[in-house]
């Protein structure tokens, strides 16, 4: 037998010279000669090798299971269900290879079956946090958003670093209609990953449907400054705009939604009452067209789980699984989906097949940083530097991966580049002030959390880092006001709780404080218990 389910692939360039020799009756090294090929983009004859590895050893799960994964990347999702289904019967018992299937269901859109699956993975294998997320977008793909939110909390101790499970989370919530609490997880997942478009999108949606325009805007507006051909976002702007009256603004990004993704319904129907509105009739009939033709129901489909946008081929390559842009699009894609382990290698492939592709390499750092591979990180973003300079996003994610290595000065000088060539990234500018702090730069660190609330009000962790600021510098009443703020955007705030209570103390507020603590009892007894002792010491 071979051993358990892993998805072993590799870049090419650190795979040997020569091909392995497979000998005619060793399954072993066809096994292994098709992984190789899997790797390096060579699916047919990985798929050659493979087959001869299972004619020999027909009852070995692993044959099967690698068959399975290499259809999976050639997008051959009926034949890569079968081969998994096959390697699943044999190996019941694999959590492994029942997860990969549970993913080839929902590439399938079988999302029952893909829930039943992972559901089993989980059971099998208690510690694989990645099953539990994807279990959680099976589940939400079926209606059970409250079975889903359940399965997600319990993934968020395994992954608290994990952008997309935060936001699934969200996503779960906000379908359940508890937009209050979606919100704060959004907003954590963004913290995690500035650049998470579908937090963003439907953080944006959110605020949207609540009226709040500015908060809406300004998250569409840091999507598209990091993907500025993300269609739900051109879409949400021009209704909002159309609403406003502001046509022409909103023709540009109804047209620009329409052109990257040509069948979303509610984009035709906005944009024909646009053209009709600015006068221009034939352009209004021909759009109004294409929405009937598309079906007549005008509903937002620009969501989470809406393909993104891929990239056309580099000059040289060809439209085949082999190329460069393949390679990236699938590593985005699985990103986006929060299924890290597998997007790695794809991208890495992609910088392989083209080393001057700087987009896979950031797309490669963000990747290395979120599955807590600093070092690796570090040297993707810088590649991606080399070729892009003047990249924000890029200067962003190297500054964040040198502070979680505690390289705070290198972070600084990231960091600061990066909010210099986008000064209306509220995200970027948080960053800046964290590093200040870590430095102890402390009026600085508080002038960069002053300028991500100006961008962003919402954006809770900065008005609380705005008050540990204001503490140090001793400027008792604005970090009151810094910690009500962060109250004001997330109740459930125990540090923000715990922090006001003592500035209240300080200030002579011996009442106020102890209200504090009082709401501190429900959110976290510990700290409400330091809190207690410092109360009692201060009535003796």
């Amino acid at each position: 037998m071979w051993g358990t389910a892993a998805l072993l692939l590799v870049l090419a360039s650190a795979l040997a010279a020569a091909d392995p020799p497979a000998a005619a009756g060793d399954a072993g090294a066809h096994l292994a000669l098709g992984q190789t090929y899997s790797a390096q983009g060579r699916f047919a004859e990985a798929i050659e090798e493979l087959q001869k590895a299972v004619a020999l050893e027909p009852d070995a799960p692993q044959g099967h299971y690698l068959l399975g994964v290499t259809y999976s990347l050639m997008k051959d999702t009926p034949r890569a269900t079968a081969e998994l289904e096959r390697a699943t019967r044999l190996a019941p018992g694999d959590g492994g290879f029942r997860y990969y299937l549970g993913l080839a269901y929902v590439a399938a859109g079988r999302y029952p079956d893909a829930a039943r699956e992972l559901a089993e993975s989980v059971r099998l294998d208690p510690g694989r946090a990645d099953a539990r997320a994807n279990l959680g977008w099976a589940l939400m793909n079926v209606g059970k958003n409250g079975e889903a939110a359940r399965v997600l909390l319990a993934a968020l101790p395994r992954q608290p670093r994990n952008a997309s499970t935060w936001f699934l989370l969200g996503e779960s919530l906000r379908r359940l209609g508890d937009t209050e609490k979606a919100i704060g997880y959004f907003e954590k997942a963004i913290e995690l990953d500035p650049a998470h478009a579908d937090a963003l999108f439907s953080l944006g949606t959110v605020y949207s449907l609540r009226q709040e325009r500015d908060k809406a805007v300004s998250c569409f507006e840091r999507l598209l400054a990091a993907d500025p051909r993300h269609a739900g976002a051109h879409y949400q702007l021009g209704k909002m705009l159309l609403r406003e009256g502001k046509v022409n603004e909103a023709i540009g990004h109804l047209e620009k939604s329409v052109q990257v993704e040509s069948v979303l319904k509610g984009a035709h129907y906005q944009l024909a009452r646009a053209y009709r509105e600015a006068g221009q009739t034939e352009k209004a009939q021909h759009e109004a067209d294409i929405f009937r033709r598309l079906g007549s129901d005008a509903t937002d489909e620009a969501g989470p789980g809406t393909p993104g946008t891929p990239l056309p081929p580099a000059a040289g390559e060809g439209q085949g699984g082999g190329g460069a842009s393949t390679y990236y699009n699938l590593g985005l894609a699985l990103q986006r989906a929060g299924r890290l382990a597998e997007a790695t290698p794809a991208l890495e492939q992609a910088a392989a097949l083209r080393p001057d592709y700087g987009e896979a390499w950031r797309a490669l750092g963000w990747t290395y940083a979120r599955l807590g591979r600093y070092g690796k990180a570090v040297d993707a973003f810088r590649r991606a530097r080399e070729l892009r300079p003047d990249d924000a996003p890029t200067l962003r994610g190297l500054g964040a991966t040198y502070g979680n290595l505690d390289r705070w000065p290198e972070a600084v000088e990231a960091l600061e580049r990066a909010a210099a060539l986008s000064p209306a990234d509220a995200g970027a500018q948080y960053d800046l002030g964290r590093a200040y702090a870590k430095q102890q730069r402390t009026r600085e660190a508080a002038e960069a959390f002053e300028r991500a609330i100006r961008l962003q009000d919402g954006l809770a962790a900065a008005h609380f880092n705005l008050g540990l600021a204001r503490i140090d510098l001793g400027q008792r009443a604005e970090a009151v006001a810094a910690f009500r703020d962060t109250l004001r955007l997330e109740p459930d705030h125990a540090a923000a709780r715990f922090n006001l209570a003592l500035a209240l103390l300080a200030g002579g507020d011996a009442a106020g404080a102890r209200e504090q603590r009082q709401a501190l009892e429900a959110l976290d007894p510990n700290l409400a218990r330091q809190l207690a002792l410092r109360l009692d010491g201060d009535r003796r």
